[in-house]
Order: structure tokens, then sequence, then C-alpha cells
């Protein structure tokens, strides 16, 4: 997860309840601190700014918006030089989970990935929380994540 956050790669981590998907989040965001580290090899790394976005059956568009325009305003502020985040997608099992929609998010955060840069000191990380109840919510929110994830999409 750390990788992806770096790279500013989108990660999907599916899993059971009570699998420690937000426990390892949560580590993350104690470690990657930058400069206020405890750990020296962290000391090294940029500081992560964890955005979270509870997701759940009433969740709207404008609710996941809302929440990438936080981490892209709080990204420029600390960056002059690159506006890309990060985000990092928990869930319990939807459609995210299969391998094949797995691979398919990868191959696509490759394109991704050329828009970021190597040099900076904070990258803003968007934390999609159950992502699944948001799945089942009237408002289709997650429609927009291929514009969110994409800064290309469509070509």
């Amino acid at each position: 997860m750390i990788v992806c956050i770096l790279t500013k790669i989108p990660v999907f981590i599916a899993g059971a309840t009570g699998s420690s998907k937000t426990l390892a989040i949560k580590l993350v965001g104690q470690n990657l601190r930058g400069s206020d580290s405890n750990d020296g090899y962290f000391r090294k790394l940029p500081q992560a700014y964890l955005i979270p976005y509870q997701g759940s059956s009433f969740s709207t568009s404008d609710g996941i918006i809302k929440v990438f325009e936080k981490a892209n305003k709080y990204q420029e502020t600390s960056s002059k030089e690159f506006s890309v985040i990060s985000v990092v997608v928990l869930d319990e099992g939807s459609s995210f989970s299969t391998s094949d929609g797995i691979i398919k998010v990868f191959e696509k955060a490759n394109k991704y990935q050329e828009t970021s840069s190597k040099e900076f000191s904070a990258i803003s990380v968007v934390v999609l929380d159950n992502v699944g109840l948001a799945e089942t919510s009237q408002h289709n929110p997650l429609k927009l994540l291929h514009t969110l994830l994409e800064p290309n999409y469509p070509s």
C-alpha cells in the first residue's frame, strides 16, 4: 500500500469484515508523516494526508467529488509542482474484488501514474471506505470514479 501511495497508483483493498483493512491504512498514516515520523526511514518519505470518505447506501456523486476536491486543494498548497493525489479504496467485497476488475484498475493506474511527480513533500490520500455500500446507493455515486482516477478519461 505504501508503494502505491508513493507512486500515486490507486489501490483497491478488498477483504472480509475484520481483516484489518482500515487498520492497515491507519498504520500507514501514523508512519508516513514526513520529517515528523519516528522512524528514520519514514522521515525520508513524504507526509501522507489521509482524507477519508465513508461509503453508504446514501452516498452521492457530490460527496465523492467534494472529498477529491479537498484532496486536490491540499495537494496544490503542499506541492507547488504537482496536484496529483493518491487513492486507497477499502471494501468488504463488491464488483471491485474480482481479479479481472483489479487487473483493469491497475492497468489504468499505470497510465495515471505517468502524470505523477517523483519529488513532493506531501501526498493527499483519498480513502474511500465501504465502497460496496456506496455501490448500493440509488444515486449511483461510483459512476464518476473513472474520471477522478484517470485524468484523461474518456480519451
